[in-house]
């Protein structure tokens, strides 16, 4: 019997050590997993080695990412929801991330990313982006502080035509190229 017990143990051991892989996470994006607790923080342990991006260098994680982009002096953390929905929007083709992701009031998160897009996130409102002229007047309103609160949409055609739309909590920001982004839709 012992020598079948030994024989399945060392089988066992040969399956695990298979099984095992150790990613290559060195650099600015080593420190920066660190940094956020390696893999006991919210990335999670490595899923990938460091792998090239177009104009700089990631590594995926259980929960994110971990982005450095050449010549740049930090590697900025996305993960969960806003991984996900950056994921979605095409990672580096809507920009390289330019923060890590924040604490944001009433619970939520967010991320900036380059060309001042941002994904915000709140568990009861899900990730959405925010960018460009609605950004900037949502900015100018007080963000998530606002009476505005957290977007619930995308930006996304608005009922005239050429008019954009995003959702908020608690009320919307138009957006029209002759009058700009405002809290109604001018044609």
């Amino acid at each position: 019997m012992a020598p079948i017990r030994f024989a399945v143990a060392l089988l066992n051991l040969s399956l695990f050590l298979s099984i095992a892989h150790c990613y290559d996470v060195h650099g600015l994006i080593r420190v920066k997993w660190e940094d956020l607790g390696g893999a006991s923080g919210p990335l999670g342990d490595a899923t990938s080695d460091e792998l090239p991006i177009e104009g700089g260098r990631y590594n995926r994680f259980q929960h994110g990412f971990i982005i450095w982009k050449s010549g740049t002096p930090e590697a900025y953390a996305v993960y969960g929801s806003i991984a996900d929905k950056y994921y979605q929007l095409g990672t580096i083709a809507m920009g390289y991330p330019v923060s890590d992701e924040l604490p944001g009031p009433n619970g939520g998160r967010y991320n900036v990313f380059e060309g001042g897009k941002y994904i915000y996130w709140k568990s009861d409102t899900g990730a959405h982006i925010v960018y460009g002229d609605i950004e900037q007047e949502y900015l100018r309103m007080g963000g998530p502080t606002s009476f505005l609160g957290y977007p619930i949409s995308d930006e996304e055609p608005a009922g005239l035509a050429g008019c954009r739309v995003s959702h908020f909590e608690h009320g919307d920001i138009y957006w029209t190229q002759a009058h700009g982004a405002g809290l109604t839709c001018q044609g």
